[in-house]
């Protein structure tokens, strides 16, 4: 049981905070990324948390053993991986001088499945 528990549970708790915490993070900050440029100070230090954000995602993949990270119903990698980058692109985005909007309305859709 102990086993299960090290292999299995901890890991799924971990990276469902880690998903939890990049929900919280994208609304509480949803309106500087809205209107994000690169002229604002304030942007950089949120687009460096965004990029955090995609970097502890996927490292919070690699807590589950090899074995396990292949089991759909656990968990999908390529969910992960898709919703990692993203979150590059809201970073990138964040910081790009001309708006593409067709980007910033797929950014607006995508969200949903990071959450």
């Amino acid at each position: 049981m102990l086993l299960v528990t090290e292999l299995l549970v901890k890991p799924y708790v971990e990276h469902q905070q880690v998903i939890g915490e990049i929900c919280y993070r994208l609304i509480f900050n949803e309106n500087v990324i809205a209107s994000a440029s690169p002229e604002m100070t304030l942007d950089i230090p949120i687009s460096k948390e965004v990029r955090e954000m995609a970097a502890r995602l996927r490292a919070s993949v690699a807590s589950f053993p090899p074995v396990v990270r292949w089991l759909p119903f656990i968990i999908r990698p390529d969910d992960v991986l898709e919703a990692s980058r993203c979150l590059i692109g809201i970073s990138n985005g964040m910081l790009t001088e001309q708006k593409d909007f067709e980007f910033i309305e797929v950014r607006a859709l995508r969200r949903p499945r990071i959450c």
